[in-house]
């Protein structure tokens, strides 16, 4: 049987820029990881056939306990809407934490989720991803503003309209000035649909 866990070397290996070292999440946020959050993220919840799998159109990001509110000092203005304090409101999904661990997160949309209900979403998504929260997508994408180590993956969501989580909020999750335009990560109903709304998911640990 298959080794389920790798080391973040051969992680690194397999992946290449497509990986995220934790060193590298630890500058870009200025926030040190603990011995014991260290300890959780040694080995990566994957085997080296699904890394080779989605090595081209996923990222792999080590993730640390935390929200917006708490990374908003290292990162750029851009990602909040000053007229508002949008991110102030209790409701929105900056208040949502994340949660320590790996997650090999795709960088666009499946196609097949675009202009769908939340429901036939998840029903068109691969039986190995699952739907991520707004504040893991936040983060990830907060990472890439900074590091802009992938131009291909800025100019999508520059040109996306919006995209759904599994998070559903009474308030706009997020508002970003790519330069382009602005992008929605969508706290709206479940039922609703839009041509450009597609579903953000990653491969479900193993």
């Amino acid at each position: 049987m298959e080794q389920k866990y790798v080391s973040q070397e051969i992680a690194e290996q397999i992946l290449g820029r497509n990986f995220r070292s934790i060193q590298c999440v630890r500058k870009t946020f200025n926030r040190p990881f603990s011995k014991q959050e260290r300890k959780k993220l040694e080995l990566v919840p994957y085997s080296e056939e699904t890394l080779k799998k989605y090595a081209e159109d996923h990222c792999l990001i080590p993730y640390v306990e935390t929200n917006l509110i708490a990374i908003k000092p290292a990162i750029s203005d851009t990602m909040f809407d000053g007229a508002r304090n949008w991110y102030l409101d209790p409701q929105s999904s900056c208040q949502e934490k994340t949660s320590i661990g790996w997650k090999l997160i795709r960088k666009e949309c499946f196609f097949e989720s675009l202009g769908k209900t939340y429901e036939d979403q998840l029903a068109s998504t691969p039986e190995d991803h699952e739907p991520i929260l707004a504040s893991d997508f936040i983060y990830f994408l907060a990472l890439e503003l900074k590091l802009r180590y992938d131009p291909a993956f800025l100019k999508y969501w520059a040109t996306k309209a919006c995209a759904r989580t599994k998070s559903f909020c009474n308030s706009l999750s997020l508002m970003v000035d790519l330069s382009y335009c602005c992008i929605f990560i969508n706290g709206a109903k479940r039922d609703f649909v839009s041509a450009d709304l597609g579903l953000i998911t990653a491969v479900k640990p193993e």
